[in-house]
């Protein structure tokens, strides 16, 4: 095994803007508003471009590979998590995202917890998170009477900010914000506002699954210092666990039999050393460390979210 990489999937989005286009050099049209970097979603699955599974789609490989990709406590039949990045250049709409309990119920899929890591943030950036001080009946009149952004509450950002979006929090992201996203492997949102854009809302759902108790979650982390790198620990849920690997000389790692890694490259670049063999990683990159790799280390100069899933002990 090997670090793989992956083609990135991208999206056209009517609030989409320019910002990936520096970093990914494929992109050659404006308003790509995601970039799904790991996905194993039927409409799309990310396919393999290095080493010798490239070309093979990751529902493929983990037919193949099984235990030996994902870990000997990972579930086999999917990847849990959909990795992107969002460039935003406009408002995304108001929405919010459904419990696993309530996704299983009435869509019969996995539900949808997420996070965000702040890559690029204009002067005015904002993200929405939470309601100020609203019940469910002052909600859905703001929402009739039109007034429903004075219910909202919006939270400056800048690079290197970290928000924990749970599902049933209501939230969106606004304009000028690059970031990269980490959730689970589900695509559902449901639109409660959407600035005037003529597209479908989904009142009722969302009215069932909001949280009103639910506070934004802006996340400082908890910082290490080692020898070559700093950790900043930032979540550990049910879903997932998000460290940020801060190298300024070598990282030195070895995978985990029971549990994948990923890797995003949110800044700067490096190399993947493995046996007697490399891989660049620069940023706007994305890359799976399989679980039976073995001992691997990341040079160079960069920062990194490493993803992976909670396990019983």
């Amino acid at each position: 095994m090997y670090p793989i990489k992956f083609r990135p999937k991208y999206h056209k989005k009517i609030w989409g803007g320019n910002k990936l286009s520096r970093y990914k050099n494929d992109i050659d049209e404006d308003n790509i508003g995601e970039s799904w970097e790991l996905s194993d979603r039927k409409e799309d699955n990310s396919i393999v471009v290095n080493g010798e599974f490239k070309g093979m789609s990751f529902s493929e490989l983990l037919k193949k590979e099984g235990a030996d990709l994902m870990g000997t406590k990972c579930s086999l039949e999917s990847m849990p998590l959909l990795l992107k990045y969002i460039d935003a250049s406009d408002n995304l709409s108001i929405q919010v995202h459904p419990s696993n309990e309530y996704a299983k119920e009435f869509e019969g899929d996995v539900g949808k917890t997420e996070a965000w890591y702040i890559v690029e943030a204009g002067p005015e950036a904002a993200i929405i998170a939470g309601i100020n001080n609203t019940d469910k009946q002052n909600f859905i009149k703001s929402i009739e009477d039109g007034s429903i952004e004075e219910k909202l509450n919006k939270i400056p950002v800048k690079k290197g900010d970290f928000i924990f979006i749970e599902s049933g929090l209501v939230h969106a992201i606004c304009g000028d914000v690059l970031l990269a996203e980490v959730q689970q492997n589900s695509d559902l949102t449901y639109r409660i506002y959407d600035y005037g854009r003529d597209r479908e809302l989904h009142l009722q759902k969302a009215l069932d699954v909001i949280n009103f108790k639910l506070e934004p979650k802006i996340i400082e982390g908890k910082s290490e210092r080692f020898d070559g790198y700093n950790k900043i620990s930032f979540i550990k849920c049910n879903e997932f666990i998000i460290d940020k690997i801060e190298i300024d000389k070598n990282y030195n790692a070895e995978s985990e039999i029971e549990r994948f890694h990923v890797y995003m490259c949110v800044s700067g670049k490096g190399k993947i050393l493995y046996g007697n063999n490399e891989e660049s990683i620069s940023m706007g990159e994305t890359f799976m460390i399989p679980a039976t790799l073995g001992q691997y280390s990341i040079e160079g100069e960069l920062e990194l979210l490493k993803i992976y899933m909670p396990i019983e002990s």
